[in-house]
């Protein structure tokens, strides 16, 4: 049977690398040929992949840099001539290519509408997991892609990434991942448990419309751009607890199925909740609000908890719904750092004069002064 040519390169690489350009290729074939092959020859891909690369190129050599001749003209060739350049940039290109090798036969382009009765094309590969452990990944890109379980614990993301419309069949891992630039996860879904612990989001994270169906785990992740989950769907436990939040929060119309955990976050930028549901208990216990805290039209079915929680700008709970009876709520020990700004307090609570000094959330009943 025929198969289609290997995924070409962006340039003709030479000399040792073209042996590895056309190993990559003879791998490929292997599995388009034999579906049996194809868990072995990704495997393969993947162990390239987990080899040690600098996704920055090597810096100068001393002497060139000292006779400045980094200024003369040729001096890019001439350094790559002298191995300071070439050999690292004919290494990006064969990573790149085994990156897109893995994203041409896991693209399932069926999932764009997820209700397609044909079969997928012959290119994809069913059923493939991946071990990218420690990888160094560039411009990583696995839209519409569809996978058995994954796991990218201790990646290094270089560049923007891509996962949108993606599907994780089993486990997803990213613990300890760095993204170096923007993170896209819009629309995908996560079949079994995702778990992000202590990950770095270097640029702006979209999570938007994506769909937790197991435990999704994020704590102590650090969200450095804005974080951006309106609309995802977190069918089990969702766990933020000690997650910082440098820019915007946006969890607007998200829907928590299980127990919402974000005790001890800090949202340094607004932190917006509005119209979210959560089906079971919702812990704000210890979080820092810096800014603005937005939970409008927000529905709470279980216990709601923000003791000791700290509020440091505008304040909204409008219209915010409590069906877990009246002691589910509540705002022990919170604190008030701005009671000058615009604040909407749940139906029955206010503001008023805490002991001791300062400011906090009571019961409309409490007797203490407004």
């Amino acid at each position: 049977m025929a198969v289609d040519a290997c995924v070409p390169p962006p340039e003709p690489p030479d000399g040792r690398d073209s042996c590895e350009f056309g190993g990559l290729c003879a791998l490929e074939r292997i599995a388009q040929d034999d579906p049996s092959h194809r868990q072995t020859v990704v495997n393969v891909i993947c162990a390239y992949l987990r080899m040690p690369f600098s996704p920055m190129a090597p810096a100068a050599k001393p002497e060139l840099v000292a006779s400045g001749g980094l200024n003369k003209p040729g001096a890019e060739s001439a350094a790559e001539a002298d191995g300071t350049g070439g050999a690292w940039q004919q290494e990006r290109q064969v990573r790149l290519t085994a990156q897109r090798i893995l994203a041409e036969h896991l693209r399932d382009d069926r999932t764009e509408d997820g209700q397609s009765a044909d079969p997928p094309r012959s290119r994809f590969w069913d059923d493939i997991r991946l071990e990218l452990t420690g990888a160094t990944l560039i411009d990583f890109n696995l839209v519409n892609c569809v996978t058995a379980d994954a796991n990218f614990q201790r990646a290094a993301f270089s560049g923007d990434v891509s996962f949108t419309g993606a599907a994780f069949g089993g486990a997803a891992r990213f613990g300890g991942a760095i993204f170096g630039g923007d993170a896209s996860f819009g629309e995908v879904t996560f079949g079994g448990a995702a778990r992000f612990a202590g990950v770095t989001f270097g640029g702006d994270a979209s999570f938007g419309r994506a769909a937790f169906r197991g435990d999704a785990s994020f704590p102590e992740a650090a969200f450095r751009g804005d974080a951006l989950f309106g609309e995802a769907t977190f069918r089990r436990a969702a766990r933020f607890s000690g997650v910082a939040f440098d820019g915007v929060a946006e969890f607007g119309k998200a829907t928590f199925g299980g127990e919402a955990g974000f005790r001890k976050a800090i949202f340094t930028g607004d932190a917006g909740f509005g119209e979210a549901v959560f089906g079971g208990d919702a812990w704000f216990d210890k979080t820092t609000f810096r800014r603005g805290a937005v939970f409008d039209e927000a529905a709470f079915g279980g216990d709601a908890g923000f003791g000791e929680a700290a509020f440091g700008g505008a304040v909204w709970f409008g219209a915010a719904a409590f069906s877990g009876g009246a002691g589910a709520l509540h705002f022990e020990r919170a604190r008030i750092l701005s009671p000058g700004a615009s604040h909407m307090w749940p139906t029955g609570w206010r503001l008023a004069d805490a002991d001791g000094g300062g400011y906090a959330v009571v019961r409309a009943n409490d007797d203490r002064g407004s």
